[in-house]
C-alpha cells in the first residue's frame, strides 16, 4: 500500500510518499521519499520567467519552453495559474514515477484523485491532503495539461479521451463548491435577444458623443452576432474585416490572429501564440483553424463600423496623432498569405480618448455600468460571470434555442472543437424551460 501526505514548508506543499508491506502499520514501512516540486520567477532583463525545479532541483525543460515562448503573449495571472497546475502534474508524475508521454488511463483516474485531495477508489492508495480543489478548477487544471501536451506533440494521449470531471471522482466524494453571499441574485450566463436590443437602445441614448456610441454599439454587436471573444474583438486592426464580392453577393469576413504587437489583453486564445515576427512567416500561422480562424460579420454591422473607424480615426489624428501612431500601430499581416510584405500601415480599430488601444478594464468598466442601467444583474465580490462572455452566450443560445440550428452547425459558427463544447453554452432560464415544456404539453393536448 501506499500512503501521500502533505505537509507544508513555508508557502511550498511537500509530499510524503511511504510504502507499506501490507496495511499502513509503521512496522510494514518498505521505503519513504519526499517529493519537493518548486517554482521561481525571476526577472530577466525587466521581463518574468517562469521556473519549475524537480525535486533534485533540476530545471524541468519542457515546462520553461511552454510558460516562456508559448505563454509569451499571456497575461501574468494565466501563466501563473498554468505553472501552479503543471507543478502538481509533475508532483504525481514523481510520486509514481510517470512521465507525460508514459501517463494511461488508469493514472489520470489517480490524477483526478489527487488533484481533488480525495481517497481514491483504489484501496493500495491512501491520501491524506490537506489541500482540495472543487470540480471547475479541476478541469481548468485538465485544460491547461491537454494545452500542454499538445506542445509536447503529445496527441495521443488518453488525456483527450477525457473530458469529464465527474467520471473520475464519486458522488459522495466530490468537492461542493463554497458558498458566498451575493448583493444579487446568480446572473444568467447569456444575454438574450430582448436584452441585447434594450442594450443597443440604452448605448444610442446615452453615450457621452457619437463616436464613444458607435464605438460601444459595434463591440456588442460584434461580440452577440459573431460569438467572438472580447480579446478577440478588441485585437482586431483595419486589415482584418476584409470584404469580398461572389456572383454579385458582397459578404464582410473578420480574421482572427495573433499579433506580436499585441497586448496581453487581446489575445486570441484559439489561435496559434507567437513572440516575434518571424512567425508571420510560418506554415502554421497561414493555417486556417491554426494560426487564424474567420468568422463573418453582418453587412450592417460592417457599415455602422466603418462610420466609427472614420469618425475615430478621424479624431485621433487631429487631437492626439502621436499617441495614436505610436501605441496603436499593429503588426500587418495581411489576409492575402501568399507574397506578403509587411510593410502596410495598420491600426487597432477600437481606441480610447486618449488614441490607444481600448483595454479590456476600461470596456469592463464601461459595461458595467451598461449591465446595470438597463437592469441587467451582475456579480458583486467573487466575479463568476464574465460580463463579455455572456454576448458569446447569448449568440450560441440564439442559434440553439431560438432558432433551432442543429448542434454541428454552431459548432462550426462558434469554433469549437466538438460539439461537446457547446454543452456549458446551454443554459436556458427557468422562464425558456417552462415554455418549452408547455409547447410539449400542448403538442399533446392536441393530440388527445
Amino acid at each position: 500500500m501506499i500512503s501521500i501526505s502533505e505537509k507544508n514548508i513555508g508557502k511550498e506543499s511537500v509530499f510524503i510518499v511511504t510504502t507499506f508491506a501490507g496495511d499502513d502499520n509503521p512496522n510494514n514501512i518498505i521505503s519513504e521519499k519526499i517529493i519537493r516540486v518548486r517554482t521561481f520567477t525571476p526577472q530577466y532583463k525587466g521581463t518574468e520567467r517562469y521556473l519549475i525545479y524537480d525535486s533534485d532541483m533540476n530545471v524541468i525543460s519542457d515546462t520553461y519552453r511552454f510558460l516562456n515562448h508559448n505563454y509569451k503573449r499571456r497575461a501574468n495571472n494565466t501563466v501563473n495559474k498554468s505553472m501552479y497546475a503543471i507543478k502538481y502534474l509533475y508532483v504525481f508524475l514523481e510520486i509514481f514515477g510517470k512521465t507525460p508521454k508514459t501517463l494511461d488511463r488508469q493514472d489520470l483516474i489517480k490524477l483526478n484523485y489527487f488533484l481533488t485531495g480525495v481517497t481514491s477508489r483504489a484501496q493500495s492508495i491512501q491520501l491524506h491532503l490537506h489541500t482540495k480543489r472543487g470540480k471547475d478548477t479541476v478541469n481548468s487544471f485538465f485544460s491547461i495539461y491537454r494545452e500542454y501536451f499538445r506542445f509536447l506533440f503529445l496527441s495521443n494521449s488518453p488525456i483527450f479521451e477525457q473530458n469529464s470531471y465527474s467520471k473520475y471522482v464519486p458522488e459522495n466524494q466530490r468537492i461542493q463548491p463554497k458558498q458566498h453571499f451575493k448583493k444579487y441574485s446568480d446572473p444568467p450566463k447569456f444575454i438574450s435577444t430582448q436584452e441585447f436590443k434594450r442594450i443597443i437602445a440604452y448605448i444610442r441614448n446615452t453615450s457621452i458623443s457619437n463616436e464613444v456610441a458607435l464605438r460601444n454599439e459595434c463591440l456588442v454587436r460584434i461580440m452577440f452576432e459573431t460569438g467572438m471573444r472580447l480579446g478577440e474583438v478588441l485585437g482586431t486592426t483595419l486589415e482584418d474585416y476584409v470584404l469580398s464580392e461572389d456572383n454579385g453577393e458582397t459578404t464582410c469576413t473578420i480574421y482572427i490572429r495573433n499579433r506580436v504587437s499585441d497586448s496581453d489583453y487581446q489575445n486570441a486564445k484559439t489561435c496559434m501564440n507567437i513572440w516575434h515576427t518571424q512567425n508571420y512567416r510560418s506554415s502554421d500561422y497561414d493555417t486556417k483553424n491554426v494560426g487564424y480562424q474567420t468568422v463573418p460579420l453582418m453587412l450592417p454591422t460592417y457599415d455602422l463600423l466603418t462610420e466609427y473607424i472614420d469618425y475615430s480615426q478621424d479624431r485621433a489624428i487631429k487631437k492626439c496623432k502621436n499617441v495614436y501612431k505610436t501605441k496603436s500601430t499593429a503588426d500587418s499581416v495581411p489576409s492575402s498569405f501568399k507574397n506578403r510584405q509587411f510593410k502596410n500601415e495598420n491600426y487597432y480599430v477600437f481606441i480610447n480618448s486618449k488614441g490607444s488601444p481600448l483595454s479590456s478594464s476600461s470596456w469592463n468598466k464601461e459595461l458595467r455600468k451598461i449591465f446595470e442601467e438597463v437592469g441587467l444583474t451582475v456579480d458583486y465580490g467573487v466575479k463568476r460571470n464574465n460580463l463579455s462572455h455572456r454576448f458569446r452566450h447569448g449568440f450560441i443560445m440564439h442559434l440553439l434555442h431560438d432558432l433551432k440550428w442543429p448542434a454541428e452547425r454552431v459548432k462550426i459558427l462558434s469554433r469549437h472543437k466538438s460539439i461537446d463544447g457547446l454543452s456549458r453554452y446551454y443554459n436556458p432560464t427557468d422562464k425558456q424551460i417552462a415554455k418549452n415544456k408547455w409547447e410539449i404539453e400542448k403538442e399533446l393536448l392536441d393530440w388527445e
